[in-house]
């Protein structure tokens, strides 16, 4: 069980190294993911530990990137639940985002239907627009 202090923490890391975005396949399949990005793998092994997920070392072919950026990605809709559950109430800067992505999970399978399209507008707009993807970082 995360204590109040690495919740605070993971919340902090993900405000300022983050993502959180709702997107649309091409297949039209809704996908949610909450994604940390960082080039401290103890960092990013400590929140796997706390939280879990699922780590992918981002590739980047440019010279001037020297370290590799590693990524911890939430997609799995009951576990973005449980996450954004916990770390909500210490979110700051994406704390909005969170909400609603929180709202769109929880409404999947239920009687209450939110429109789609208004939440991934919604996200974007709130990751500053459109800049190249659907809820940018």
């Amino acid at each position: 069980m995360p204590t109040e202090v690495q919740l605070a923490y993971i919340a902090g890391l993900i405000d300022g190294e983050g993502s959180i975005q709702l997107s649309r396949h091409t297949q039209g399949q809704m996908q949610p993911q909450v994604r940390l990005f960082n080039t401290d793998l103890n960092m990013i092994n400590f929140v796997n530990e706390v939280i879990g997920g699922n780590i992918q070392v981002h590739s980047d072919t440019r010279p001037e990137h020297k370290k590799p950026v590693y990524r911890l990605c939430w997609s799995r809709r009951s576990k973005i639940v449980e996450i954004l559950r916990a770390l909500e109430p210490y979110m700051i800067t994406k704390k909005a985002q969170a909400q609603m992505l929180l709202a769109w999970c929880e409404a999947r399978g239920t009687s209450f239907s939110m429109d789609d399209e208004l939440a991934i507008t919604t996200i974007k707009n709130l990751n500053g627009g459109d800049k190249g993807a659907v809820g940018s970082r």
